[in-house]
């Protein structure tokens, strides 16, 4: 079980006493209960969009691993810029000219 599971989990649970205490405060009419509901799904809403970032942060990590690694692994520092604007000439659908051996 994973952080993010347990953080869904205990959301959940979280949840479903924000429903009771809701009810309780309607029942009762008692503002002060809405109050601390309101207060939880607050805090239950930056918690949602902080586990969002984190994991956004970590997508971007592993992208700035892969072109480290690629960099690293290619045999010279001209044959990966080559690759790289290859990809990117391809991204943006530009065509290669031929080889000029092959002309």
């Amino acid at each position: 079980m994973t952080i993010k599971d347990v953080l869904i989990y205990s959301l959940s649970v979280e949840a479903l006493l924000l429903l009771a205490l809701f009810i309780v405060s309607e029942i009762r009419g008692d503002a002060r209960f809405r109050r601390m509901s309101d207060m939880v799904t607050e805090s239950h809403q930056l918690l949602a969009k902080s586990i969002d970032a984190r994991d956004a942060e970590r997508q971007a990590w592993a992208v700035e691993r892969q072109q480290l690694l690629d960099r690293i692994q290619a045999p010279s520092f001209g044959e990966y810029k080559q690759a790289e604007v290859r990809t990117i000439k391809a991204q943006n659908g530009v065509k290669e000219p031929p080889p000029l051996e092959q002309l």
